[in-house]
């Protein structure tokens, strides 16, 4: 006899690992593979559709990051930018130090390890119970090792796991006021929080394009002063000499639609994703004694909510979620098969247990209050089969 449950719909809310492309999007790639296909680099007029694809795409990110034009550059991808920035530390490991903290996401964290087991310093920041990081700590760190010539200091501005938002403008400003180069992956705050670069001391930025309903493969790097920075790739010098290799007119494309589209309706989406965010947090709390919310007392994105469920195996609760059509996750994706509790968690204090106790719930545009509210109903019958059953441990 089955016990899968009998779900007519399904309730994705696993948006921090990836989105669904928009509608607008979707035409979006039609239309670009529908017109002129000439290579973006070529001097003749057949290829001035291309150019002013990629053209159009840089101008709406300008516009949602406030920079110019001239300081962005496409990637495949936040990972492919994250690289870029901390690899050019290599050139002179031994005179070079970079500072991140212990709950980067893993295209940060791996990088440096990788770059320590080259030879560059590296200090890792802690952060309180509430997922900050101090900044009495950073600026100790810069003082006492003022000795480098070369400092780059990188600090995701949200993370993707509990959503809790990084004060990047004072931990910026410090980097700057010590001579450091500041990072920031930014792959889940733009086109959630207001980034405004003409106002923060950020050297560089990267993000990623799926996280905002463009297709994967997708993202940008800005940087403040390009020649700061060695290319990763070398080749033709396409964007700017910066990033070679052919552009990916198609996906560049999407990615300025779905920018385009954030753009316009920016206030509005911001408030919406808050209120599902509320809404579902709301809903638990009413039905289920004793969960609590990991990094409620910080500022978070507006879509995120990470949820401690005290004596639930997280992944048995996973297991029935999906039976259900619930989706959601336990940490990053790019984490998510590994046997080990969220990093994030354990470094904010949380105890093996307590931290394989917590899912990730991530919301999105194109999510309704309906689903919201049906999905937490299903969250709560799929946890109080587990407290019925042995996998449920008290406390």
């Amino acid at each position: 006899m089955s016990i899968q449950p009998e779900i007519s719909a399904s309730y994705y809310f696993d948006n921090n690992a990836t989105t669904r492309l928009l509608p607008q999007v979707k035409a979006k790639l039609i239309e670009v593979m529908d017109s002129d296909f000439g290579n973006p680099s070529s001097a003749h007029s057949f290829s001035d559709q291309s150019r002013y694809f990629i053209n159009e795409s840089r101008q709406h990110l300008a516009k949602l990051l406030n920079c110019s034009t001239s300081n962005l550059i496409f990637t495949s991808g936040a990972t492919e930018g994250n690289a870029m920035v901390l690899r050019t530390l290599l050139e002179k490991p031994k005179e070079s130090l970079l500072i991140s903290s212990k709950t980067e996401h893993a295209s940060v964290h791996n990088a440096a390890e990788y770059l320590e087991s080259k030879g560059v310093s590296v200090i890792w920041l802690s952060v309180d119970e509430n997922g900050l990081i101090r900044n009495t700590e950073l600026e100790d760190a810069l003082r006492q090792n003022s000795e480098y010539t070369n400092i780059l200091v990188s600090i995701v501005w949200a993370n993707s796991e509990t959503g809790i938002v990084q004060d990047i403008e004072s931990l910026s400003s410090t980097a700057r006021k010590y001579g450091a180069y500041f990072h920031t992956d930014a792959s889940q705050a733009v086109g959630r929080i207001s980034i405004d670069l003409s106002e923060f001391a950020i050297d560089f930025l990267t993000f990623t394009g799926h996280k905002l309903h463009a297709p994967s493969g997708i993202g940008a790097v800005y940087a403040k002063n390009w020649s700061i920075l060695s290319p990763l790739l070398i080749g033709g010098e396409q964007e700017f000499g910066m990033r070679s290799g052919t552009e990916n007119v198609l996906h560049i494309a999407a990615l300025g639609e779905a920018v385009r589209i954030r753009n316009e309706g920016f206030d509005s989406i911001r408030v919406q994703l808050g209120e599902f965010r509320d809404l579902f947090e709301s809903v638990l709390k009413k039905q289920l004694s004793g969960i609590e919310v990991n990094g409620e007392k910080s500022d978070r994105v507006p879509n995120t909510s990470n949820i401690f469920f005290p004596g639930i195996d997280g992944r048995a609760l996973l297991a029935q979620l999906d039976l259900r059509s619930v989706y959601c996750s336990q940490t990053s994706a790019c984490s998510s098969m590994l046997p080990e509790p969220s990093r994030t968690l354990r470094e904010m204090g949380l105890s093996f247990d307590d931290a394989f106790s917590s899912l990730r719930f991530s919301f999105a545009i194109d999510n309704t209050e309906e689903e919201i509210k049906r999905g937490a109903e299903l969250v709560i019958e799929a946890v109080e089969h587990l407290r019925k059953t042995s996998i449920w441990r008290e406390q």
